[in-house]
């Protein structure tokens, strides 16, 4: 995931059901193309609907991210400032580890 796609799948949890708006996504998360970071994320398997909205004879649209309640692990934790952190499955572990170089 883009570095700026995981900025605007914060933002998007972040503003909950207000969802974000380009202009919005490009002030909060500094992203200048919110249609193309939404599409990698829908790609990931994020649900995320798209509305449109109108203000001062502009239409714009509105983004909304569609998650299910969390449901808490025996495995997930706290972090220093009491935020939950949940554990990630091993497999997504092991991914996210460099790959190792073979012995000569």
């Amino acid at each position: 995931m883009k570095p700026s796609a995981a900025h605007v799948l914060d933002l998007l949890r972040r503003r909950g059901p207000a969802g974000v708006s380009p202009a919005e996504a490009r002030l909060l998360a500094g992203c200048d193309r919110l249609a193309a970071r939404v599409c990698e994320l829908r790609a990931e398997g994020h649900d995320i609907r798209t509305g449109s909205e109108t203000s001062h004879g502009a239409t714009y649209a509105r983004y909304r991210l569609i998650e299910a309640p969390r449901q808490l692990s025996v495995f997930d934790s706290l972090d220093g400032a009491g935020a939950w952190v949940p554990s990630r499955p091993r497999a997504v572990q092991a991914a996210e580890r460099p790959p190792q170089r073979a012995a000569r």
